[in-house]
């Protein structure tokens, strides 16, 4: 139980003399003090009238009625002085107690947000937001890569590429209605083979990739990112990198909101979008008349792709090992930068991961369709 009586130094009005007495809390505003020959008197004392209490040093408590009482006990002066308090600063006081327990607590409750809440609660907002709301962010992310990729061909072998993904990418998106004004663009650089798609039906198909792939290959990736836009999983990506915009953009559906979250780009999609892509595209494919098994011939043709490139790879590093080619590690860097802007050659496998994984998948999916 807390000892409420301590040892004080009573003052009587006009006295310089002090009477030994023992002092007990009866309230936060009232003491009590017990004279040596057993006498008690009840002293009420004013907020405004608490000074002087640090640790080590005696509390002083003037006395409405006059005179003033010196607390040198630390555990009841310091249950005065908060007794004395303003009620706000009381609250200030526990919350500054508690702040620590109160930061761990809103860091977990935060990563929870982060790692189960908000992507769940993002597969479910993404579908509800308007048309023409995703539609419009597809131009806020075009500006956010512009500059990343080029578009512009060059020559007649990229002309003739860039016209066959065009022409092949609408037969795919023809059945699938107007919502979103598909449109297929050739990136012409150097080092990258990857696919992408934004959220408004814009579908970016590099060079690189379009030279491993044969029409059916090539119309399995398109089908593919296709399916990653009508099922808008690009947004999903986005929604789930914040829960501030999960609720930004339920509350208010304004795509000029995600010019603050980071590039889709540099977002991958989850496990689950990659599978329900790949299904959805050899339905795709078999609307459009292309095989439905086009999907996990492309995906399996890109990891014949890959294995073949990392094989290379072991081999140069061999010979760089062994033999030297007289060049400094930053002119190596420097050169890959120029060549890739910077992103990594298999860019593919960054945006799309689990090839692998995939391919029996995608086929079980082709079967359905016949």
């Amino acid at each position: 139980m807390q000892d409420d009586s301590c040892r004080a130094d009573w003052f009587p009005e006009g006295e310089i003399d002090s009477l030994d007495v023992t002092v007990s809390v009866e309230s936060p505003q009232m003491l009590r003090i017990a004279f040596a020959d057993g006498a008690t008197r009840l002293l009420q004392f004013d907020r405004s009238g608490v000074s002087g209490y640090i640790e080590g040093v005696p509390l002083q408590v003037a006395i409405a009625g006059g005179g003033t009482l010196s607390i040198p006990d630390g555990a009841v002066a310091q249950r005065i002085a908060q007794g004395a308090m303003p009620v706000g600063a009381r609250i200030e006081r526990r919350l500054l107690l508690w702040l620590p327990a109160l930061l761990l607590g809103g860091a977990a409750v935060l990563a929870f947000l982060s790692l189960v809440v908000v992507p769940r609660t993002a597969d479910r907002v993404a579908p509800q937001l308007p048309q023409e709301w995703v539609v419009g962010l597809g131009g806020i992310v075009y500006e956010q890569i512009d500059g990343w990729f080029d578009v512009e061909p060059v020559g007649r072998e990229e002309s003739l590429a860039a016209a066959e993904i065009e022409r092949i990418g609408q037969e795919l998106a023809a059945p699938l209605g107007d919502d979103y004004p598909f449109r297929f663009l050739l990136d012409r650089t150097k080092d990258r083979i990857n696919a992408f798609a934004l959220p408004d039906g814009t579908i970016i198909f590099t060079f690189d990739l379009y030279k491993n792939l044969d029409e059916n290959e090539v119309a399995g990736v398109l089908a593919h990112e296709i399916a990653h836009v009508i099922e808008r999983h690009g947004v999903e990506a986005l929604l789930a990198s914040s829960a501030w915009f999960v609720l930004a953009a339920f509350l208010f559906p304004d795509p000029s909101l995600f010019a603050y979250l980071p590039s889709l780009a540099e977002l991958s999609y989850s496990r689950e979008a990659e599978l329900e892509a790949d299904c959805v595209s050899a339905a795709i494919l078999a609307q459009a008349d292309y095989p439905a098994i086009a999907i996990a011939n492309a995906l399996d043709r890109l990891g014949e792709v890959v294995r073949g490139v990392d094989g290379e790879e072991e081999k140069a590093e061999g010979r760089g090992e062994g033999q030297g080619d007289g060049r400094s590690e930053e002119q190596d860097e420097g050169q890959g930068e120029e060549q890739g802007g910077g992103r990594s050659l298999w860019d593919f496998l960054s945006t799309h991961p689990n090839i692998p994984d995939r391919v029996a998948y995608a086929r079980s999916c082709a079967a359905l369709e016949g």
